[in-house]
């Protein structure tokens, strides 16, 4: 058992690879490992607590075996070389095993380690045969050559893996954060900042701005996030309305990368120097129209990954649904407290603006001065403005 096999067997199950389907890449692999040393048979070998498990085999139909008689779980003891067995009959470690005097009966064996980037192995690439053999050196170096691609295949599947994994929990915290603050607003400015801010804080952007729909452009908004120093340019981003109407123009819809060509002047000189080639717009989209942008400058060298820009998309999208919801409120309270034909206030709205008028009107201690009310009735109102018109109606309220 290798001294570290709490750290191996972490960084084998970072992988997930143990259990999946096979794959061509990996088989290719199996396959040029026999072809090299000229046996019948090629292997990709993954040892967990208690097991071999094949990730890619030629030459033999055996998808597993027990760790205990494994010949790979002595070769993982040593990451750093090959463990070669040219008879096994004649060592004393694998003499006696079932797989040796029983079927396969091998007896030749070489296991290279695959090793992960913290150095652990997380099995072998390794060749068997049913017949004493030795291998020339060159043979054993392509073997090596073999097993250093298949531990890149495996080291990158890591990478994503871990990627995937940070990005599925910044992906839960910002849509935690986005929900607190779309929750406590009282405006729609609030949900946006709260919104910007979340992003960049949460899924690790270098800075953010803000755009806002006036009229039949996107306006940029005073608020220009930028955690990082060397950032500090960027808030020229004010300047460019060139890049609004760009986003506008083009009926974005979903993230979208801008390279420098169509950001703000300055805006694009900063970037460049800082190693950044592009930024990426979210847009905020409520009933089928554009009413912000959200404005993401990832880290230099740092692409946001489709996961990322998914989380981006989605609180986007809870913005715009406060929007939504912000302007059904505004529509159905203008409904119920104005008179839709004569463009006036109803009487159900009458008490609550006599309250608010009779508290703005100053006085001493709880007096209050006069105050006079005068009602006029329009009961039959709407008969009247039918018969005469709107432009007469106007002038007759006037």
């Amino acid at each position: 058992m290798p001294a570290t096999e709490a750290a191996r067997l972490a960084d084998l199950y970072a992988t997930e690879l143990l259990d999946t389907e096979a794959e061509e890449s990996y088989d290719a692999l199996a396959r040029t490992a026999a072809l090299v040393a000229g046996v019948p048979i090629g292997l990709i070998s993954l040892i967990d607590e208690d097991r071999q498990w094949f990730k890619a085999r030629h030459g033999i139909d055996l998808a597993e075996t027990p760790r205990e008689i494994a010949f790979c779980a002595h070769a993982i003891a040593t990451p750093g070389q090959p463990l070669i067995v040219e008879d096994a009959t004649s060592d004393p470690r694998f003499r006696d095993n079932p797989v040796v005097v029983d079927d396969p009966g091998i007896r030749f064996y070489c296991g290279v380690p695959l090793v992960s980037e913290n150095g652990q192995a997380y099995g072998t690439l390794c060749v068997v045969d049913h017949e004493p053999r030795r291998l020339g050196a060159q043979q054993i170096e392509a073997l090596k050559g073999l097993a250093e691609h298949a531990g890149a295949l495996i080291n990158s599947r890591a990478r994503e893996r871990a990627v995937a994994a940070h990005d599925d929990a910044a992906h839960v915290a910002v849509l935690r954060s986005v929900s607190a603050v779309v929750e406590g607003a009282d405006t729609f400015e609030e949900v946006l900042r709260g919104t910007l801010a979340a992003l960049v804080t949460e899924l690790d952007f270098a800075a953010g701005g803000l755009w806002r729909r006036t009229g039949e452009m996107l306006a940029v908004d005073p608020l220009w996030i930028d955690p990082a120093a060397a950032y500090a340019s960027v808030r020229h981003a004010r300047e460019g309305l060139a890049y609004a109407i760009d986003v506008v123009a083009h009926d974005v819809t979903a993230p979208t990368r801008h390279g420098h060509d169509v950001l703000p002047t300055l805006v694009a000189a900063s970037l460049a120097q800082a190693g950044i080639d592009a930024s990426w717009a979210v847009p905020v989209v409520a009933d089928g129209e554009i009413v912000a942008s959200l404005e993401l400058i990832p880290q230099p060298g740092e692409p946001p990954s489709a996961r990322r820009l998914l989380a981006a998309s989605q609180v986007a999208g809870e913005a715009a649904r406060w929007f939504e919801r912000d302007v059904r409120a505004r529509e159905l309270v203008d409904a119920v407290t104005h008179d839709t034909i004569a463009g006036v206030m109803s009487r159900r709205s009458i008490p609550a603006y006599l309250e608010h008028a009779l508290a703005s009107i100053g006085g001493v201690g709880d007096s209050v001065g006069g105050v006079g009310v005068l009602l006029i009735g329009l009961n039959r109102f709407a008969d009247i403005a039918q018969t005469i018109g709107p432009a007469a109606t106007d002038a007759l309220l006037v």
